[in-house]
């Protein structure tokens, strides 16, 4: 068992590379919406449609192995989550007639 003692938080250029924890703490503390997005959706259910609809024949042996279609299934959603959302956020601002 991992017995890790929280640090206290620190200014953003005083992390070090070992500070992670502390990092991802303070990002869950925040309200992570990674963390929202992977307890609200299960991801695991588009596996068999990705898979089949994605999955491409070797060409030889060697090379770097595919990306989990799983994985850039989220990446892909995430993305377009947010950029969805600042889209709307700004005709919802242009049109209240607030500048940025």
């Amino acid at each position: 068992m991992y017995l890790c003692v929280m640090k206290k938080f620190k200014k953003h250029r005083n992390y070090g590379f070992w500070d992670q924890d502390v990092r991802l703490s303070k990002l869950s503390q925040l309200g992570d919406p990674l963390e929202k997005l992977n307890a609200g959706v299960d991801f695991e259910l588009f596996r068999t449609l990705l898979e089949a609809q994605l999955s491409k024949l070797s060409k030889g042996s060697g090379g770097r192995p595919p990306y989990d279609y799983v994985l850039m299934f989220k990446v892909l959603n995430y993305k377009i989550r947010n950029n969805l959302l600042l889209i709307l956020r700004r005709n919802f601002l242009s049109k209240t007639g607030i500048a940025l």
